[in-house]
């Protein structure tokens, strides 16, 4: 599907909390949305995926071992089961009793905070890649919750390593901007861009130089990269035409921006 015609372009804030302030509070969590507004931030990026209930939720990973001590994956597990989970106590004891919020309770407190927000679709991994079928599906009940993008105050802007999802996404005409994710950029890049009528590329760190930086700021796209936990590094990235990047501790890159 091909929606340059309807290519939308978001700026978001040059530091991006990482899954919310991943180095002051859990990730993806509603206690990490208000340590990133604590910390100074404008924009968060939050990981969105499906449940066992095909209910929205924001996690990030596929199994919650890493996050919750449990060895299961998020699509087998239950809204119910879910939500009896902590994901805060292993972080630091002050966060016990930290959830898993569903994608409906960290709009509204993204709302009160007015901070914007980058929803990235995310979907079961398999040895031969994504799941296509999960990905269309999240993208498609994405679309079908948002219905209205102005109902976030700070801005919304969707995006993927799964170009299934974002054309799921974008078929609900909903114009709101989304990002193509990708690491490295391949060299079919501008054609999955087009393709897509993605506004912006977000890039791994450890792909960017200056002449990728520049190909694609000459397109006309809008560049983020993830994931920048340094100042220095942060400035030169700028330097190159970056708009964003992504950080786990937004609060030490403002202070030196």
């Amino acid at each position: 599907m091909n929606q340059n015609q309807n290519l939308q372009l978001v700026r978001m804030s040059a530091v991006v909390g990482h899954r919310g302030a991943a180095h002051h509070a859990p990730e993806n969590t509603l206690g990490g949305l208000t340590a990133a507004s604590k910390a100074g931030a404008q924009w968060v990026e939050l990981d969105v995926r499906l449940n066992a209930d095909g209910d929205l939720i924001i996690f990030h990973d596929d199994n919650l071992l890493r996050m919750a001590g449990v060895n299961a994956r998020v699509i087998d597990t239950t809204g119910a089961e879910l939500a009896q989970l902590d994901v805060g106590g292993g972080f630091d004891p002050g966060f016990e009793g930290e959830r898993i919020p569903t994608l409906a309770e960290t709009w509204q407190r993204a709302q009160e905070l007015g901070l914007g927000v980058n929803l990235e679709i995310k979907a079961t991994r398999h040895v031969d890649g994504v799941d296509a079928a999960e990905a269309r599906r999240v993208g498609t009940g994405l679309a079908q919750f948002i219905g209205d993008a102005e109902m976030l105050n700070g801005g919304l802007l969707v995006s993927s390593f799964s170009e299934v999802a974002l054309d799921a996404f974008a078929q609900a005409g909903l114009g709101v901007a989304m990002a193509l994710n990708l690491d490295p950029l391949p060299a079919d890049w501008r054609s999955k861009a087009q393709k897509l009528g993605v506004g912006a590329i977000h890039l791994n760190d450890r792909h960017i130089d200056p002449e990728i930086a520049a190909r694609v700021v000459a397109a006309g796209l809008v560049v983020g990269v993830f994931t920048v936990n340094n100042v220095d590094r942060a400035r030169q990235l700028w330097d190159w035409g970056v708009t964003s990047v992504f950080s786990d501790d937004p609060q030490k890159l403002l202070e030196k921006q």
